[in-house]
Protein backbone atom coordinates (compact mmCIF):
# COMPACT_ATOMS: atom_id res chain seq x y z
CA UNK A 1 0.00 0.00 0.00
CA UNK A 2 1.04 3.62 -0.47
CA UNK A 3 1.33 6.02 2.48
CA UNK A 4 1.85 9.74 2.56
CA UNK A 5 3.97 11.65 5.09
CA UNK A 6 0.90 12.60 7.14
CA UNK A 7 -0.30 9.03 7.31
CA UNK A 8 3.05 7.78 8.58
CA UNK A 9 3.06 10.42 11.32
CA UNK A 10 -0.47 9.38 12.28
CA UNK A 11 0.63 5.79 12.85
CA UNK A 12 3.98 6.70 14.46
CA UNK A 13 4.04 10.24 15.99
CA UNK A 14 7.58 9.72 17.38
CA UNK A 15 9.13 9.92 13.92
CA UNK A 16 10.87 13.21 13.14
CA UNK A 17 8.87 14.83 10.28
CA UNK A 18 12.01 16.35 8.85
CA UNK A 19 13.33 12.87 8.16
CA UNK A 20 10.28 11.92 6.05
CA UNK A 21 10.00 12.84 2.37
CA UNK A 22 6.98 14.77 1.17
CA UNK A 23 6.29 12.25 -1.61
CA UNK A 24 4.23 9.12 -1.04
CA UNK A 25 6.22 6.18 0.23
CA UNK A 26 5.34 2.55 -0.37
CA UNK A 27 4.87 0.01 2.41
CA UNK A 28 4.34 -3.74 2.08
CA UNK A 29 2.08 -5.77 4.41
CA UNK A 30 0.14 -9.00 4.37
CA UNK A 31 0.99 -12.29 2.64
CA UNK A 32 2.52 -12.88 -0.75
CA UNK A 33 -0.45 -14.51 -2.53
CA UNK A 34 -4.24 -14.20 -2.56
CA UNK A 35 -6.45 -17.00 -3.91
CA UNK A 36 -10.15 -16.64 -4.74
CA UNK A 37 -12.57 -19.22 -6.15
CA UNK A 38 -16.30 -18.74 -6.56
CA UNK A 39 -19.48 -19.04 -8.56
CA UNK A 40 -21.99 -16.37 -9.60
CA UNK A 41 -25.59 -16.75 -10.77
CA UNK A 42 -27.72 -14.01 -12.32
CA UNK A 43 -31.46 -14.55 -12.88
CA UNK A 44 -33.82 -12.04 -14.52
CA UNK A 45 -36.92 -11.71 -12.34
CA UNK A 46 -38.80 -9.35 -14.61
CA UNK A 47 -37.75 -8.52 -18.16
CA UNK A 48 -40.47 -7.78 -20.69
CA UNK A 49 -37.94 -8.03 -23.51
CA UNK A 50 -37.17 -11.63 -22.53
CA UNK A 51 -40.87 -12.56 -22.67
CA UNK A 52 -41.24 -10.94 -26.09
CA UNK A 53 -38.17 -12.81 -27.35
CA UNK A 54 -39.74 -16.08 -26.22
CA UNK A 55 -42.96 -15.20 -28.06
CA UNK A 56 -40.97 -14.35 -31.19
CA UNK A 57 -39.17 -17.70 -30.93
CA UNK A 58 -42.55 -19.47 -30.78
CA UNK A 59 -43.70 -17.58 -33.88
CA UNK A 60 -40.52 -18.55 -35.72
CA UNK A 61 -41.27 -22.19 -34.92
CA UNK A 62 -44.81 -21.66 -36.24
CA UNK A 63 -43.37 -20.18 -39.45
CA UNK A 64 -41.18 -23.28 -39.92
CA UNK A 65 -44.15 -25.60 -39.33
CA UNK A 66 -46.29 -23.66 -41.80
CA UNK A 67 -43.50 -23.88 -44.38
CA UNK A 68 -43.44 -27.67 -43.91
CA UNK A 69 -47.23 -27.75 -44.24
CA UNK A 70 -46.99 -25.65 -47.40
CA UNK A 71 -44.66 -28.25 -48.93
CA UNK A 72 -47.17 -31.02 -48.14
CA UNK A 73 -50.08 -29.03 -49.59
CA UNK A 74 -48.10 -28.20 -52.73
CA UNK A 75 -47.07 -31.85 -53.21
CA UNK A 76 -50.66 -33.03 -52.73
CA UNK A 77 -51.83 -30.48 -55.30
CA UNK A 78 -49.18 -31.58 -57.80
CA UNK A 79 -50.12 -35.25 -57.32
CA UNK A 80 -53.81 -34.47 -57.87
CA UNK A 81 -53.06 -32.49 -61.04
CA UNK A 82 -50.81 -35.29 -62.31
CA UNK A 83 -53.58 -37.83 -61.56
CA UNK A 84 -56.18 -35.91 -63.57
CA UNK A 85 -53.64 -35.27 -66.34
CA UNK A 86 -53.15 -39.03 -66.47
CA UNK A 87 -56.90 -39.58 -66.81
CA UNK A 88 -57.09 -36.99 -69.60
CA UNK A 89 -54.13 -38.56 -71.40
CA UNK A 90 -55.67 -42.02 -71.07
CA UNK A 91 -59.01 -40.78 -72.42
CA UNK A 92 -57.32 -39.01 -75.32
CA UNK A 93 -55.32 -42.14 -76.15
CA UNK A 94 -58.48 -44.26 -76.11
CA UNK A 95 -60.27 -41.79 -78.41
CA UNK A 96 -57.34 -41.65 -80.81
CA UNK A 97 -57.13 -45.44 -80.68
CA UNK A 98 -60.77 -45.74 -81.74
CA UNK A 99 -60.23 -43.20 -84.53
CA UNK A 100 -57.13 -45.06 -85.69
CA UNK A 101 -58.96 -48.40 -85.69
CA UNK A 102 -61.92 -46.97 -87.61
CA UNK A 103 -59.60 -45.44 -90.21
CA UNK A 104 -57.69 -48.71 -90.63
CA UNK A 105 -60.91 -50.74 -90.86
CA UNK A 106 -62.24 -48.28 -93.42
CA UNK A 107 -59.04 -48.53 -95.46
CA UNK A 108 -59.13 -52.34 -95.48
CA UNK A 109 -62.81 -52.33 -96.49
CA UNK A 110 -62.24 -49.88 -99.35
CA UNK A 111 -59.14 -51.79 -100.47
CA UNK A 112 -61.18 -55.01 -100.74
CA UNK A 113 -63.83 -53.17 -102.70
CA UNK A 114 -61.16 -51.70 -104.98
CA UNK A 115 -59.77 -55.17 -105.63
CA UNK A 116 -63.30 -56.26 -106.55
CA UNK A 117 -63.62 -53.26 -108.84
CA UNK A 118 -66.43 -51.73 -106.82
CA UNK A 119 -64.75 -48.40 -105.90
CA UNK A 120 -62.24 -46.19 -107.65
CA UNK A 121 -58.54 -46.10 -106.81
CA UNK A 122 -58.97 -42.49 -105.63
CA UNK A 123 -61.19 -43.66 -102.76
CA UNK A 124 -58.58 -46.19 -101.66
CA UNK A 125 -55.83 -43.55 -101.76
CA UNK A 126 -57.99 -41.13 -99.76
CA UNK A 127 -58.64 -43.78 -97.10
CA UNK A 128 -54.90 -44.51 -96.91
CA UNK A 129 -54.14 -40.81 -96.50
CA UNK A 130 -56.71 -40.60 -93.71
CA UNK A 131 -54.90 -43.38 -91.82
CA UNK A 132 -51.57 -41.60 -92.32
CA UNK A 133 -53.05 -38.33 -91.02
CA UNK A 134 -54.40 -39.91 -87.84
CA UNK A 135 -51.27 -41.95 -87.04
CA UNK A 136 -49.13 -38.96 -85.77
CA UNK A 137 -51.93 -37.84 -83.42
CA UNK A 138 -52.30 -41.42 -82.22
CA UNK A 139 -48.55 -41.70 -81.51
CA UNK A 140 -48.59 -38.28 -79.81
CA UNK A 141 -51.46 -39.38 -77.54
CA UNK A 142 -49.53 -42.55 -76.71
CA UNK A 143 -46.43 -40.54 -75.79
CA UNK A 144 -48.53 -38.13 -73.70
CA UNK A 145 -49.92 -41.06 -71.73
CA UNK A 146 -46.41 -42.39 -71.15
CA UNK A 147 -45.22 -38.97 -69.92
CA UNK A 148 -48.28 -38.64 -67.65
CA UNK A 149 -47.53 -42.05 -66.13
CA UNK A 150 -43.90 -41.10 -65.49
CA UNK A 151 -44.88 -37.75 -63.95
CA UNK A 152 -47.37 -39.38 -61.59
CA UNK A 153 -44.89 -42.06 -60.52
CA UNK A 154 -42.19 -39.43 -59.99
CA UNK A 155 -44.39 -37.28 -57.72
CA UNK A 156 -45.56 -40.32 -55.74
CA UNK A 157 -42.00 -41.54 -55.24
CA UNK A 158 -42.57 -44.80 -57.13
CA UNK A 159 -39.90 -46.56 -59.20
CA UNK A 160 -40.18 -45.50 -62.84
CA UNK A 161 -39.77 -49.05 -64.16
CA UNK A 162 -42.93 -50.46 -62.54
CA UNK A 163 -46.26 -50.63 -64.36
CA UNK A 164 -48.79 -48.06 -63.19
CA UNK A 165 -52.46 -48.76 -63.76
CA UNK A 166 -55.09 -46.08 -63.07
CA UNK A 167 -58.48 -47.77 -62.86
CA UNK A 168 -60.48 -44.54 -62.67
CA UNK A 169 -61.99 -42.93 -65.70
CA UNK A 170 -62.43 -39.22 -66.32
CA UNK A 171 -66.21 -39.52 -66.36
CA UNK A 172 -66.12 -41.02 -62.85
CA UNK A 173 -65.13 -37.58 -61.51
CA UNK A 174 -67.60 -35.42 -63.39
CA UNK A 175 -69.54 -34.67 -60.16
CA UNK A 176 -66.43 -33.78 -58.09
CA UNK A 177 -66.86 -30.06 -58.78
CA UNK A 178 -70.02 -28.03 -58.36
CA UNK A 179 -71.38 -26.50 -61.54
CA UNK A 180 -72.98 -23.58 -59.73
CA UNK A 181 -70.19 -21.45 -58.24
CA UNK A 182 -72.71 -19.38 -56.29
CA UNK A 183 -73.48 -22.39 -54.12
CA UNK A 184 -69.83 -23.17 -53.45
CA UNK A 185 -68.52 -21.98 -50.07
CA UNK A 186 -64.96 -20.63 -50.21
CA UNK A 187 -63.10 -21.31 -46.96
CA UNK A 188 -59.65 -19.73 -46.90
CA UNK A 189 -58.82 -20.47 -43.26
CA UNK A 190 -56.34 -23.18 -44.25
CA UNK A 191 -54.81 -21.30 -47.19
CA UNK A 192 -51.08 -21.55 -46.57
CA UNK A 193 -50.21 -18.22 -48.22
CA UNK A 194 -52.70 -16.32 -46.07
CA UNK A 195 -51.59 -18.19 -42.95
CA UNK A 196 -47.95 -17.27 -43.61
CA UNK A 197 -48.85 -13.62 -44.10
CA UNK A 198 -50.83 -13.69 -40.86
CA UNK A 199 -47.91 -15.20 -38.93
CA UNK A 200 -45.48 -12.69 -40.45
CA UNK A 201 -47.79 -9.83 -39.44
CA UNK A 202 -47.97 -11.16 -35.89
CA UNK A 203 -44.19 -11.53 -35.90
CA UNK A 204 -43.75 -7.90 -36.94
CA UNK A 205 -46.12 -6.79 -34.16
CA UNK A 206 -44.09 -8.74 -31.61
CA UNK A 207 -40.92 -7.12 -32.90
CA UNK A 208 -42.57 -3.74 -32.46
CA UNK A 209 -43.48 -4.67 -28.88
CA UNK A 210 -39.91 -5.89 -28.33
CA UNK A 211 -38.65 -2.54 -29.56
CA UNK A 212 -40.81 -0.79 -26.97
CA UNK A 213 -39.55 -3.02 -24.14
CA UNK A 214 -36.08 -1.45 -24.52
CA UNK A 215 -37.55 1.58 -22.78
CA UNK A 216 -38.86 -0.50 -19.86
CA UNK A 217 -37.02 -1.24 -16.59
CA UNK A 218 -35.71 -4.71 -15.82
CA UNK A 219 -35.38 -6.41 -12.44
CA UNK A 220 -32.83 -9.14 -11.73
CA UNK A 221 -31.49 -11.21 -8.85
CA UNK A 222 -27.89 -12.24 -8.32
CA UNK A 223 -26.13 -14.71 -6.05
CA UNK A 224 -22.42 -15.26 -5.64
CA UNK A 225 -20.39 -17.54 -3.39
CA UNK A 226 -16.64 -17.04 -3.05
CA UNK A 227 -13.86 -18.75 -1.11
CA UNK A 228 -10.96 -16.46 -0.21
CA UNK A 229 -7.57 -17.24 1.34
CA UNK A 230 -4.12 -15.66 1.61
CA UNK A 231 -0.88 -17.62 1.78
CA UNK A 232 2.78 -17.26 1.00
CA UNK A 233 3.10 -20.58 -0.81
CA UNK A 234 0.85 -22.63 -3.02
CA UNK A 235 -0.53 -25.27 -0.61
CA UNK A 236 -4.26 -25.89 -1.11
CA UNK A 237 -4.57 -28.61 1.56
CA UNK A 238 -3.53 -26.39 4.47
CA UNK A 239 -5.28 -23.21 3.41
CA UNK A 240 -7.59 -21.49 5.86
CA UNK A 241 -10.56 -20.51 3.69
CA UNK A 242 -13.29 -17.97 4.31
CA UNK A 243 -16.57 -18.01 2.42
CA UNK A 244 -18.37 -14.84 1.38
CA UNK A 245 -21.89 -15.43 0.01
CA UNK A 246 -23.71 -12.46 -1.50
CA UNK A 247 -27.34 -12.02 -2.55
CA UNK A 248 -28.55 -8.94 -4.37
CA UNK A 249 -31.23 -7.35 -6.51
CA UNK A 250 -30.58 -5.13 -9.52
CA UNK A 251 -33.04 -2.68 -11.08
CA UNK A 252 -32.02 -1.22 -14.44
CA UNK A 253 -33.90 1.86 -15.60
CA UNK A 254 -33.05 2.95 -19.17
CA UNK A 255 -33.17 6.72 -18.64
CA UNK A 256 -31.61 7.84 -21.90
CA UNK A 257 -33.44 5.23 -24.00
CA UNK A 258 -36.78 6.65 -22.91
CA UNK A 259 -35.78 10.08 -24.20
CA UNK A 260 -34.56 8.88 -27.61
CA UNK A 261 -36.82 9.35 -30.68
CA UNK A 262 -39.11 6.48 -31.55
CA UNK A 263 -37.89 6.26 -35.14
CA UNK A 264 -37.41 2.50 -34.91
CA UNK A 265 -41.11 2.08 -34.15
CA UNK A 266 -42.00 4.21 -37.14
CA UNK A 267 -39.83 2.00 -39.36
CA UNK A 268 -41.75 -1.15 -38.43
CA UNK A 269 -45.28 0.26 -38.78
CA UNK A 270 -45.16 0.57 -42.63
CA UNK A 271 -44.04 -3.07 -42.89
CA UNK A 272 -47.05 -4.17 -40.83
CA UNK A 273 -49.36 -2.11 -43.05
CA UNK A 274 -47.83 -3.66 -46.18
CA UNK A 275 -48.43 -7.18 -44.86
CA UNK A 276 -52.05 -6.30 -44.03
CA UNK A 277 -52.67 -4.90 -47.52
CA UNK A 278 -51.00 -7.89 -49.14
CA UNK A 279 -53.15 -10.27 -47.13
CA UNK A 280 -56.33 -8.38 -48.06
Amino acid sequence: MFMSKDMILMFDPTVDPSLLPDVISRRTSGLSNSYTAGVAVNVPLFSMGLYKNLQIADLNIEVALEAARESKVALKNEVEKAFYANLIAKNSFEVMGVSMKNAEDNYRDIKLKFEQGVVAEFDMIRADVQVSNIRPSYLQAKNNLLIADLQLKLLMGLPLDIALGVDDRLMDHKDDYRKDNALYSYNLDQNTDLRKLGIQEELMKKQLQLQKTQRMPTLGASFSYNLITHYNIFDIVHYIRYDTPTIGLSLIIPIFTVLTPKHNDRNIMPSISQLQLQRE
